[in-house]
């Protein structure tokens, strides 16, 4: 895939065929930014334990909030690799994003 370009969505699998294949629980992995002289952005890495990857990134944010310590949900921006920024309304599996994963704030 060419740099700046994004995956096209049609060439994963359907949300469905997706969780029947990954019906386990685990975590997924958030990297944060390193912002200089900030508490929050210290480039860590948060351990999100889930129990199904049908969670929407909506409810990720949320999850990741109450792990930081309180960064507004509104105001993180999730990416995956190719995929660029992740639309709250769908699900993990939607974008066909396995537990161990790692995501980007």
């Amino acid at each position: 895939i060419p740099m700046g370009s994004t995956l096209h969505l049609h060439l994963l699998q359907p949300e469905d065929k997706f969780l029947a294949k990954h019906p386990n629980g685990g975590s997924v992995k958030v990297q944060f930014p390193y912002v200089e002289g900030s508490p929050t952005f210290t480039g860590q890495v948060v351990d999100v334990p889930l129990d199904t990857l049908d969670v929407t990134i909506a409810d990720l944010k949320e999850l990741i909030k109450n792990a930081t310590g309180g960064l507004p949900a509104n105001e993180q921006k999730i990416s995956f690799d190719a995929l660029g920024f992740l639309a709250d309304k769908h699900s993990l599996a939607h974008y066909n994003i396995a537990m161990g994963s790692t995501l980007q704030l």
